[in-house]
């Protein structure tokens, strides 16, 4: 989509998962800059055709290709499941709320 304004970095391997409590799909965006890794959370809202990063919620590793994430509805939160390739099986948990 021509989406204008801010937009997370391009990136081939990306999470996607709608958050039915923010009403926008979460998506999660592996930046790697020389030996810094990391992963970006962006909110994708379909009708406003809209990016927002949510900069307090980078995550401390890049993702890589081998990941699932899913909403989890009895706790509200996003679970990505990550590893394989030699790096082992973790699952990170991912709250994020409604700015009051």
């Amino acid at each position: 989509m021509p989406t204008k304004g801010e937009r997370p970095p391009k990136d081939q391997h990306t999470p996607m998962e709608f958050h039915p409590d923010l009403g926008k799909t979460v998506v999660l965006v592996s930046r790697v800059e020389g030996e810094r890794k990391q992963t970006e959370t962006w909110l994708y809202d379909l009708g406003a055709d809209a990016w927002t990063q949510v900069k307090d919620a980078v995550l401390p590793f890049a993702h890589g290709m081998n990941y699932n994430m899913e909403f989890d509805p009895d706790h509200r939160v996003m679970l990505l499941v990550t590893g394989g390739d030699g790096t082992p099986t973790r699952v990170w948990a991912l709250r994020l709320e409604i700015a009051k």
